[in-house]
């Protein structure tokens, strides 16, 4: 059973985005049972827009409110792919195969250590270690054993790449925990996550279908507890109740709070946390008001020290965490369709970009039959 490639989404599947049957995260539409039912694949910077008909012109259209949602849903992934806040890699998530997504995201990794600086303790520290010379060596011989002809030198560069990312996966899995500066936690992770994707990519394109989904989702649930851990301590744990201010509106909207409400605690309340926030603001109302008053009569100097300051920081971070969730959560449905259809994730990889390139596309719609069994055959049309 093959898939079809498409050069629009489908109108059923835009219904179901629309009414929420269906989910789109991080390149990938899944249903309510999480399974895999379509792909997005574009090219690098390459606009999704194209695959709804009128879609630049959605938000425009009086009374259809399907379009827009689709358009925001549709945005959303396309803002977080380029932004490179999720791990969307060169655009969605068929491109975590090889070398591609991780010289991507060593390129960025760069660029974030150097508009840190050098002048944070524990992030000098980061610098000097050999983490990331280690991970640009893994990467690179990822890449050797991608254009590789000779199958036993492609087997022993890939089994290599293993033991170097299995290695530095160990090694920051206990790092990241001790991570307690928002910077300090961001750069980590980012180490954390390449480790991570990178051994589950080398296992997939050994042929190792099984091993690639199971070790990715041990891996994820002990990545999704630290992360939780992360945005409480971050975020949460000095009197929440006071991100209800209006000073936090523009950087922390009321949806967002809840769903790092929700992320932080594993847990689906939504707007539930804001009558908990509320009581809880209720509670101290009273000691924070004579401790303001206080604060108002000191010196600007002291002031700065007396008064809480806005966790920019931290709220970032937190976004950033909750972002890249959803989007493993799709990796790792990602890799499950992989194991189902016993196909490496280069192969898939390389499968998309010939049909996406032959369809002369900059994107296209993917959709999978509803039980996938058996290898694929792509066709663009």
């Amino acid at each position: 059973m093959g898939m079809s490639v498409l050069r629009q989404i489908p109108a059923d599947m835009q219904a179901g985005l629309a009414n929420g049957t269906l989910k789109l995260c991080g390149g990938v539409i899944r249903n309510n049972r999480g399974w895999i039912v379509a792909h997005l694949a574009a090219a690098p910077g390459a606009s999704l827009t194209s695959l709804v008909p009128g879609l630049d012109l959605a938000t425009g259209i009086a009374g259809n409110v399907q379009m827009a949602h689709i358009s925001s849903q549709l945005s959303t992934v396309l803002s977080v792919a380029q932004a490179g806040v999720a791990l969307s890699g060169l655009g969605l998530v068929v491109s975590i195969a090889g070398f591609a997504f991780m010289n991507a995201k060593l390129n960025r990794l760069d660029q974030k250590i150097a508009a840190i600086g050098r002048d944070v303790k524990q992030i000098k520290a980061l610098l000097e270690s050999n983490q990331k010379g280690k991970l640009y060596s893994a990467a690179q011989s990822l890449h050797h054993a991608e254009i590789a002809t000779d199958g036993q030198l492609r087997r022993d560069l890939l089994i290599h790449c293993k033991r170097d990312f299995g290695t530095l996966f160990n090694q920051l899995e206990l790092q990241w925990p001790q991570s307690s500066m928002p910077a300090e936690i961001e750069l980590t992770n980012e180490l954390y996550l390449m480790a991570m994707l990178g051994n589950a990519a080398v296992c997939s394109n050994l042929g190792m279908h099984e091993s690639a989904a199971l070790d990715l989702r041990t891996h994820l649930d002990t990545w999704k507890r630290q992360a939780r851990t992360h945005v409480k301590s971050q975020l949460f744990a000095d009197r929440p109740d006071r991100l209800l201010d209006a000073d936090y509106a523009e950087m922390l909207p009321a949806r967002t709070l809840v769903d790092l409400l929700d992320f932080a605690n594993d847990a689906d309340r939504g707007i539930d946390w804001i009558d908990d926030l509320r009581l809880a603001a209720g509670r101290d109302a009273g000691a924070r008001d004579g401790f303001n008053a206080i604060a108002k009569l000191a010196p600007g100097s002291i002031q700065r020290f007396v008064q809480p300051q806005k966790p920019i920081e931290a709220v970032r971070v937190a976004k950033s965490l909750c972002a890249q969730a959803d989007v493993l959560e799709s990796t790792m449905a990602h890799y499950e369709f992989l194991q189902s259809r016993k196909m490496t994730a280069l192969d898939f990889y390389t499968a998309v970009e010939t049909a996406r390139l032959e369809s002369g596309q900059g994107a296209i719609f993917i959709e999978h039959a509803s039980e996938p069994t058996g290898n694929l055959q792509l066709t663009a049309l």
